[in-house]
Protein backbone atom coordinates (compact mmCIF):
# COMPACT_ATOMS: atom_id res chain seq x y z
CA UNK A 1 0.00 0.00 0.00
CA UNK A 2 2.75 2.47 0.93
CA UNK A 3 4.61 1.75 -2.31
CA UNK A 4 1.47 2.32 -4.36
CA UNK A 5 0.70 5.63 -2.66
CA UNK A 6 4.32 6.86 -2.63
CA UNK A 7 3.80 9.26 -5.53
CA UNK A 8 1.12 11.26 -3.67
CA UNK A 9 2.60 14.25 -1.89
CA UNK A 10 -0.37 14.61 0.45
CA UNK A 11 0.01 10.96 1.45
CA UNK A 12 3.69 11.48 2.31
CA UNK A 13 2.89 14.64 4.27
CA UNK A 14 0.15 12.89 6.25
CA UNK A 15 2.37 9.90 7.04
CA UNK A 16 5.05 12.18 8.47
CA UNK A 17 2.56 14.36 10.36
CA UNK A 18 0.92 11.34 12.00
CA UNK A 19 3.52 10.20 14.51
CA UNK A 20 1.97 6.72 14.70
CA UNK A 21 2.50 5.90 11.01
CA UNK A 22 6.13 6.85 10.56
CA UNK A 23 9.52 6.42 12.15
CA UNK A 24 12.87 6.30 10.38
CA UNK A 25 13.72 3.09 12.24
CA UNK A 26 10.57 1.23 11.19
CA UNK A 27 11.04 2.09 7.53
CA UNK A 28 14.74 1.15 7.70
CA UNK A 29 13.80 -2.26 9.14
CA UNK A 30 11.18 -2.75 6.44
CA UNK A 31 13.74 -1.92 3.74
CA UNK A 32 16.23 -4.31 5.29
CA UNK A 33 13.65 -7.10 5.18
CA UNK A 34 12.66 -6.26 1.60
CA UNK A 35 16.31 -6.24 0.50
CA UNK A 36 17.24 -9.41 2.37
CA UNK A 37 17.79 -12.52 0.27
CA UNK A 38 17.70 -14.69 3.42
CA UNK A 39 14.10 -13.88 4.23
CA UNK A 40 11.35 -15.56 2.29
CA UNK A 41 9.75 -12.28 1.20
CA UNK A 42 8.06 -12.23 -2.19
CA UNK A 43 7.84 -8.59 -3.30
CA UNK A 44 7.97 -7.35 -6.85
CA UNK A 45 11.11 -5.37 -7.64
CA UNK A 46 9.08 -2.34 -8.77
CA UNK A 47 7.20 -2.22 -5.46
CA UNK A 48 10.45 -2.58 -3.49
CA UNK A 49 11.99 0.30 -5.45
CA UNK A 50 8.92 2.49 -4.91
CA UNK A 51 9.07 1.76 -1.18
CA UNK A 52 12.76 2.60 -1.08
CA UNK A 53 12.14 5.96 -2.80
CA UNK A 54 9.25 6.58 -0.42
CA UNK A 55 11.46 5.93 2.62
CA UNK A 56 13.97 8.52 1.41
CA UNK A 57 11.25 11.07 0.66
CA UNK A 58 9.66 10.50 4.08
CA UNK A 59 13.01 11.10 5.79
CA UNK A 60 13.33 14.38 3.86
CA UNK A 61 9.76 15.35 4.72
CA UNK A 62 10.39 14.60 8.40
CA UNK A 63 13.45 16.85 8.38
CA UNK A 64 11.46 19.61 6.70
CA UNK A 65 8.62 19.17 9.19
CA UNK A 66 11.09 19.41 12.07
CA UNK A 67 12.53 22.62 10.60
CA UNK A 68 9.02 23.87 9.92
CA UNK A 69 8.18 23.49 13.62
CA UNK A 70 10.37 26.51 14.22
CA UNK A 71 9.21 28.50 11.21
CA UNK A 72 5.57 29.45 11.75
CA UNK A 73 6.25 33.16 12.20
CA UNK A 74 3.64 34.05 9.59
CA UNK A 75 0.88 31.98 11.21
CA UNK A 76 -2.42 33.81 11.66
CA UNK A 77 -2.74 35.07 15.22
CA UNK A 78 -5.88 33.00 15.74
CA UNK A 79 -3.73 29.85 15.35
CA UNK A 80 -1.34 30.88 18.12
CA UNK A 81 -1.76 29.95 21.77
CA UNK A 82 -2.49 33.24 23.59
CA UNK A 83 -0.25 32.32 26.54
CA UNK A 84 2.69 30.67 24.79
CA UNK A 85 2.52 32.33 21.34
CA UNK A 86 3.12 28.93 19.72
CA UNK A 87 1.13 27.23 17.00
CA UNK A 88 -1.68 25.28 18.65
CA UNK A 89 -2.02 21.54 18.05
CA UNK A 90 -5.23 20.79 19.96
CA UNK A 91 -7.21 24.00 20.43
CA UNK A 92 -9.90 24.15 23.09
CA UNK A 93 -12.21 26.96 24.14
CA UNK A 94 -12.33 28.16 27.71
CA UNK A 95 -16.02 28.19 28.75
CA UNK A 96 -16.00 31.43 30.72
CA UNK A 97 -13.61 33.73 28.85
CA UNK A 98 -14.13 32.07 25.44
CA UNK A 99 -10.42 32.28 24.66
CA UNK A 100 -9.10 29.50 22.45
CA UNK A 101 -5.94 27.96 23.86
CA UNK A 102 -3.88 24.84 23.23
CA UNK A 103 -5.03 21.87 25.34
CA UNK A 104 -1.48 21.10 26.54
CA UNK A 105 -1.00 24.68 27.72
CA UNK A 106 -4.25 24.88 29.68
CA UNK A 107 -3.84 21.40 31.17
CA UNK A 108 -0.37 22.38 32.41
CA UNK A 109 -1.79 25.62 33.83
CA UNK A 110 -4.58 23.73 35.63
CA UNK A 111 -2.04 21.57 37.46
CA UNK A 112 -1.02 24.67 39.42
CA UNK A 113 -4.07 26.92 39.25
CA UNK A 114 -7.65 25.66 38.91
CA UNK A 115 -8.87 28.90 37.31
CA UNK A 116 -9.30 30.24 33.78
CA UNK A 117 -6.10 32.26 33.22
CA UNK A 118 -8.05 34.98 31.41
CA UNK A 119 -11.18 35.44 33.53
CA UNK A 120 -9.99 33.81 36.77
CA UNK A 121 -13.24 31.77 36.96
CA UNK A 122 -13.02 28.22 38.33
CA UNK A 123 -12.09 25.74 35.61
CA UNK A 124 -11.59 21.98 35.24
CA UNK A 125 -10.27 19.94 32.31
CA UNK A 126 -13.68 18.39 31.63
CA UNK A 127 -15.11 21.90 31.04
CA UNK A 128 -12.78 22.57 28.09
CA UNK A 129 -14.64 22.78 24.79
CA UNK A 130 -12.89 20.99 21.90
CA UNK A 131 -12.56 23.08 18.74
CA UNK A 132 -12.20 20.56 15.89
CA UNK A 133 -12.98 23.32 13.38
CA UNK A 134 -9.95 25.32 14.49
CA UNK A 135 -7.82 22.18 14.71
CA UNK A 136 -8.64 21.39 11.07
CA UNK A 137 -7.76 24.93 9.96
CA UNK A 138 -4.42 24.74 11.77
CA UNK A 139 -3.70 21.32 10.26
CA UNK A 140 -4.48 22.64 6.77
CA UNK A 141 -2.15 25.60 7.38
CA UNK A 142 0.68 23.31 8.59
CA UNK A 143 0.19 20.85 5.71
CA UNK A 144 0.19 23.68 3.18
CA UNK A 145 3.41 25.15 4.61
CA UNK A 146 5.14 21.77 4.61
CA UNK A 147 3.92 20.88 1.12
CA UNK A 148 5.12 24.26 -0.18
CA UNK A 149 8.53 23.76 1.38
CA UNK A 150 8.74 20.20 0.01
CA UNK A 151 7.86 21.39 -3.50
CA UNK A 152 10.77 23.85 -3.40
CA UNK A 153 13.29 21.03 -2.99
Amino acid sequence: MYANMAHLETFRTNVVMDGRSYSDETFAKALKILNSTKKNVAVEEEAREKFEVLAVKLQEAKKIAAQEELDFDDAPEEFLDPLMATLMEDPVELPDSHYIIDRATIEQHLLNDKRDPMSRADLTVDQLIPRPDMKEKIKAYRDEKIALKMSMK
